[in-house]
């Protein structure tokens, strides 16, 4: 079963976790790239703004066709106790009928991604995990 792995990473902690879940699984691993770079102040104002709103974000396209794969797991990090915008963006693109995975990373964890799951969903995907990756799991 071929697996991708999507990220999103503005400060390199959950691109970190994205390889090293890769390497695990032996996954193909795919960097989600807003085509406005973000900075600090940027994800802040007007990104928690956005996220909160559940908005999406351009984004460049993936350099790979997703219906060759049979899981997708789709990792960002939470601003607003909600996944960034280039998430939702990312979700926006997955193919009907596949098993997805929804990991998000944050400094804290333990956030409700039910309005995220039901994204997925509504591509009629099957939400097969949802989970939301604290500091001391990102550490380990």
């Amino acid at each position: 079963m071929a697996t991708a792995i999507l990220y999103y990473s503005l400060g390199g902690h959950t691109r970190a976790y994205a390889e090293k879940m890769a390497a695990e699984i032996n996954a193909e691993v795919f960097e989600i790239r807003e085509i406005k770079k973000r900075n600090g102040f940027t994800a802040f104002i007007p990104g928690l703004f956005q996220a909160k709103g559940m908005k999406r974000t351009a984004i460049f396209p993936l350099d790979n066709d997703l219906a060759r794969y049979n899981e997708i797991i789709i990792m960002g990090p939470i601003w607003a106790s909600l996944p960034a915008p280039a998430v939702n963006s990312a979700i926006d693109l997955l193919p009907s009928g596949k098993s997805v995975s929804l990991v998000c990373t944050s400094g804290r964890g333990g956030f409700d991604l039910s309005k995220t799951a039901e994204l997925i969903k509504e591509r009629e995907c099957d939400v097969k995990e949802i989970r939301c990756l604290g500091a001391h799991e990102l550490q380990a």
